[in-house]
């Protein structure tokens, strides 16, 4: 894997999160058509795992929504962002974070503007659940 690619598949984490974990704002992303969580998506979840294991949120529950772009039928964007969602899970579920905790969820293509800025639209966000 690219260094590029690995930016592409990273999970998104959302805002609130990133400062309950102490973190700047990340911009994460998937390649075209793909759900694999990359190197750096694998990283990043593994730090989020510690983060939501702490005595801090080790109560929260956290939701993972995929996206995708607009390009593909409408079908599809939402089965392709399910299972972007199911691979970032995967990935928290891995790190020790319980699977009961964590719900997901797909927008598909509903919030991608049609801009040719397909590659913001194709992401995972991770947030607390409140």
């Amino acid at each position: 894997m690219t260094a590029e690619e690995a930016l592409e598949t990273e999970p998104l984490v959302a805002p609130s999160l990133s400062r309950a974990c102490g973190w700047e704002e990340p911009n994460v992303f998937f390649s075209s058509g793909d759900s694999q969580v990359g190197l750096m998506g694998e990283v990043k979840m593994s730090a989020l795992a510690t983060c939501l294991n702490d005595d801090i949120l080790a109560d929260e529950r956290v939701v993972v929504t995929g996206f995708a772009d607009p390009r593909g039928q409408h079908d599809e964007n939402l089965e392709l962002g399910l299972e972007r969602a199911e691979a970032a899970k995967s990935e928290l579920v891995a790190e020790g974070v319980a699977s009961d905790r964590i719900d997901t969820y797909s927008r598909g293509e509903y919030v991608a503007d049609g801009d040719d800025q397909f590659l913001e639209h194709r992401r995972v966000v991770v947030e607390l659940d409140r």
